[in-house]
């Protein structure tokens, strides 16, 4: 199943929908009591462990009689945990006070305080649990009298409690308890933040990957070895000292082994559940994120719960993809602007930014509407608006279609280029025949208008016919970025494009002109109607244009 598939990357839930939700901020405010009550449960359970092994299995290596005085041990060490527990348990809520506050102030600010609070909780009850064990090691291990308490037979070695108590209960227990509150949080943060929050590397502790596999490594593959390793080693020499009865060690040695063993495999176990959750869970989703981009799927987004290597890398993937969104983005956008093939090419290669150009052979087509400025003059600027909008999407569609660009709208005219940024193969056939079809679709585009936009009509109240005129040319061009470094675009410079604009000029309403090089491309399958010697303004000398009437077939 994907684990991806539970949480979304669009989230419509909002900073202040957190705040105002009183279920998501009472859900929170319970893991803020129940996180220290989840610490002090597995503090008393590594430590009901290590006063079990001291008091009785390792006492039992000793004295063959044990339990004469387990009832005043056990009471003893129950009245000092309920005492210890208790206080942790304030202390942990008093820590967390903050939290509830924060929850008060409903500011974007504010729950960006609390997700980072939120995950430095398993290493805040961490570092409680710590402390309490720390302090259990200094009283145990230093005074007699809480030692003699705590354990059966002489007390002869003074810190030997103390390094059972730091090297091996204490570390187990503050391990998990890091390594379970991490797991539960985690959850709980994905169910109630909106994910936009959660895709960048959190403000929190940075406890490396390294740090707690290496932490778990050790205490899992040394430990215990060494462990049931120096009791052996200890009752050989006490037995070989004359301290040690032979008979006592036989019959109770595989007692302190089996526990030691038990609770070695539990533990083992136990942590490598934990920690290999930890890393690979989130690396999972991580894999089927990727998979997801692959296909080109953008709409995800992976959680980013942990300030580690793994966080960190999580949160590269996140900018990444939210790059290529940008990036698509760019490209939809300003492909409504600009062509998408120009668009492509410039994101693709770094040297499309560049200024400069290359001298290509280009067909050059300009359309124009005529008589449109007079026949607006007078028209209300929204409805002008949507005249113009509805004209260019028809033609617009036509351009591309037959393979051509657009180069830039003057008002209601459109510049088009066939055989740039990409050769196109007789481009002047296309051209031509991209502006017979452009052609061809004013009659719908009229009817369409008259529908759409009612009150245009004539002085005389009949509907108003728009009629284009358009002119196709060809020759060589400069084609390229044209500017300067604050405002470039992508167009063409030469004679060419002067010529068509002049031609375009020269044009009635629905006319298809074209000049001497386009009709040697295409004379031989359009009907045609020779006009020859124009004069065209800015032209020196005279001109022979080719108003086509349609294909031959």
């Amino acid at each position: 199943m994907d684990p991806m598939a539970h949480k979304p990357y669009s989230s419509d839930r909002r900073p202040e929908d957190f705040f105002g939700d009183a279920d998501l901020k009472c859900r929170t405010r319970k893991w803020t009591l129940l996180s220290p009550l989840i610490a002090v449960a597995f503090n008393i359970l590594g430590a009901t462990l290590t006063f079990i092994y001291f008091a009785f299995i390792e006492g039992g290596l000793e004295n063959s009689i044990v339990y004469e005085d387990a009832v005043e041990k056990t009471w003893f060490f129950l009245l000092r945990m309920g005492i210890i527990c208790t206080a942790v348990t304030l202390l942990g809520i008093r820590l967390l006070s903050p939290i509830r506050r924060k929850l008060e102030r409903e500011s974007n600010a504010s729950l960006e305080s609390v997700l980072g609070d939120l995950v430095n909780l398993p290493a805040y009850m961490a570092g409680l649990s710590l402390a309490g064990w720390a302090a259990a090691a200094f009283v145990f291990g230093v005074f007699p009298e809480f030692s003699d308490k705590f354990r059966a037979g002489p007390w002869h070695i003074g810190m030997h409690s103390l390094i059972g108590i730091v090297f091996v209960g204490g570390p187990f227990t503050v391990v998990s308890v890091y390594l379970v509150l991490e797991g539960a949080l985690s959850k709980l943060i994905q169910r109630i933040f909106p994910v936009e929050h959660l895709l960048g590397v959190p403000r929190s502790f940075r406890i490396s990957v390294r740090l707690k596999t290496g932490l778990v490594s050790l205490l899992i593959g040394t430990i215990p070895v060494s462990v049931v390793s120096y009791i052996t080693l200890r009752q050989i020499c006490e037995i070989q000292a004359g301290r040690q009865d032979i008979g006592t060690f036989v019959s109770n040695m595989p007692i302190a082994i089996g526990f030691l063993l038990f609770l070695a495999v539990s533990g083992t176990m136990v942590l490598s559940f934990l920690v290999s959750r930890s890393v690979s869970l989130p690396l999972t989703k991580a894999g089927y994120a990727m998979k997801k981009i692959s296909r080109g799927n953008l709409d995800v987004g992976i959680p980013v719960l942990s300030n580690d290597e793994i966080g960190v890398m999580l949160g590269g993937l996140n900018r990444m993809v939210e790059g290529l969104r940008e990036r698509d983005f760019i490209r939809d956008t300003f492909g409504s602007y600009l062509n998408p093939d120009v668009v492509t090419q410039i994101l693709q290669s770094p040297e499309g930014l560049n200024l400069g150009g290359e001298l290509r052979q280009v067909t050059i087509l300009v359309s124009d509407l005529r008589g449109f400025t007079s026949f607006t003059a007078n028209m209300r600027p929204e409805v002008l608006l949507k005249l113009v909008n509805l004209y260019l999407e028809k033609m617009v569609d036509v351009i591309i279609s037959h393979g051509g660009i657009i180069d830039e709208f003057t008002g209601d005219g459109i510049l088009a280029f066939f055989g740039a940024p990409h050769d196109l193969p007789r481009s002047q056939v296309a051209a031509v025949k991209c502006a017979l079809e452009m052609q061809s679709r004013m009659p719908e585009l009229n009817r369409e208008l008259s529908q759409l936009i009612p009150e245009i009509r004539g002085s005389d109240g009949n509907e108003i016919r728009l009629a284009m005129g358009i002119a196709v040319n060809s020759g060589k061009l400069v084609v390229g970025n044209i500017g300067c470094e604050k405002r470039k675009k992508y167009g063409a410079v030469g004679v060419a494009i002067n010529l068509a604009f002049r031609v375009e000029k020269e044009t009635a309403g629905g006319d298809v002109l074209v000049t001497q090089p386009v009709y040697e491309e295409v004379g031989n399958m359009v009907n045609t109607e020779t006009i020859s010697d124009v004069a065209l303004k800015g032209i020196e000398g005279t001109v022979t244009l080719y108003r086509v009437l349609g294909l031959k077939d």
